[in-house]
This record gives structure tokens, sequence and C-alpha cells, in this order.
């Protein structure tokens, strides 16, 4: 549905508020009120809060809820300093307005879940599917075995993200060789975020094994961000030794409000 058409059919029930957040603000009081609250920025909302009312509530952090639907008569609004940034705030003079769903391109503040596979390519009779195998060089040096960036059309602040990552792993050709791997993400571009501490598998042999790391990452600096990098690095005690290649099951789920 096309925002602008919409709001044009309900002009008088709704009134939207330009904020610029060029100077911080504690507690300034704006004088706007109704039934629900809608917003979006250009900005960044991680440092953006609202008392309803009066300044003894209970502040709301804008980048924690989509909307807020309760009755208000007047905002109490904090934030940090964003230089030529502004806040948009719609305020629907009616219960159920506008929700979130409603909302799109650049208006659009509704969270999203997305999950990615991390590996495809042409079809297998068992529905297995690797990237390419990558193999050491140096010995007791990281190698990248595989990496992808993962991005949506709009970029976005990650509220949550959920890995299950699956690998196989072996020397070539040594009985003795030792291998030490991990995933890694980072912000694209940024600085690589360790997912979990080097995993060491002494004396892998030659047969592939299969290692999974899996589970709800807490995000951190230098990986709070889409789009986003990942990837497996290994190293192996013996020259041109380690090999290894990532499963078509490995998956990374992620919940991002876009900018």
């Amino acid at each position: 549905m096309d925002f602008e058409k919409l709001l044009a059919g309900i002009r008088k029930n709704y009134e939207i508020k330009y904020v610029p957040l060029d100077a911080a603000k504690t507690e300034a009081e704006i004088q706007l009120g109704g039934m629900v609250l809608y917003y979006w920025t250009d900005g960044d909302l991680s440092n953006v809060n609202v008392k309803l009312n009066n300044r003894d509530n209970d502040a709301i952090p804008l980048n924690q809820v989509n909307f807020i639907p309760l009755p208000f008569q007047r905002l109490f609004l904090s934030s940090g300093a964003q230089s030529g940034k502004t806040l948009w705030l719609l305020v629907s003079k009616i219960p159920g307005l506008i929700t979130p769903f409603n909302i799109g391109s650049k208006y659009d503040i509704h969270p999203r879940d997305v999950a990615r596979r991390l590996v495809g390519g042409d079809l297998a009779s068992d529905g297995v599917q690797w990237s390419a195998a990558v193999d050491t060089v140096a010995a007791d040096t990281l190698v990248e075995i595989f990496s992808k960036t993962i991005s949506e059309a709009k970029p976005g602040t990650l509220i949550e993200v959920e890995f299950g990552l699956t690998a196989a792993f072996k020397a070539v050709s040594s009985a003795t060789a030792d291998l030490g791997w991990k995933w890694q993400a980072r912000d694209s571009g940024g600085t690589w975020v360790d997912l979990h501490a080097l995993v060491y598998d002494p004396n892998i042999g030659i047969t592939y094994v299969e290692r999974t790391m899996s589970g709800y990452f807490t995000l951190v600096a230098n990986f709070d961000a889409l789009p986003f990098d990942i990837r497996l690095i290994l190293q192996c005690s013996e020259v041109n030794e380690g090999r290894a290649k990532v499963k078509n099951s490995s998956y990374v789920r992620f919940i991002y409000k876009p900018s």
C-alpha cells in the first residue's frame, strides 16, 4: 500500500512533527497529543526515548518497540546529539489508524524477521550441498574457508541473531594433523568479531568430520548492524594439510529494524 495515498485519505486524523536531532535533548517537552505514536528517523534510535504525559513516567526506548499504542497529551523526548539527523513523529488521532504493516518504502519502521541459507548451488540427489573445499597453506596460520555478506534492500539495526553453522573438516593426507577453526561475523567491511572461541580438533584424520556451532549470539560493537559479513577460518599444525567446506544446512536468522 502506498503510504502517501493512505495518509491523503485520512488527513484530518493524523499529524506529523519533524524534530531535529542536532542538539542533545533531556526530557524536552513536545506539545503533541494522540492515540498512537509512530516514528522513524534517518539517524539512530538507540539513544532516543520518550515519556508520555509527564516526566515521572518510565522512559520508552524507541529502538525497542515498533510503535506506541497509548493515548497521550504531550511527550518528553530525550536523545543524544546527531548532526543533520531528524526524528519524524506521526501521531494517529484515532486508535489503530495505521499499523506498522501498512508502512513501506522510506517510512518502514517495522522489524523484519529474516532467515538466510549460506550455501546453495546445483541440486543434489541427497539434498546435501557444500561450499567449495579450501585448504590451508602455512602451518598454524588461519585462512578463510568461506565468507558471505548478508544484506537486505534496506540497511538497519540488528535486534536479534541466531546461527546454525555446520562445516566438515579433514586432513588432506596426514594422520597427525591438528586443526583449529572458528566462525566470525562483523558489520560489513568492519572489524571481525569471534562468534566463539577457537575450536581444536587434534589428529583430525583424512575422513571428513562434521562440526556444528549454533545458538543466539549477543550483539556487540562491530556486529550489530545490517548488512553484515560471516566467515569460517581454519588453521592446521602441518603445511598444506587442513581442508574444510560448509554444509547447506548452515543458516543465519536475524530480526532487524530498517534504518
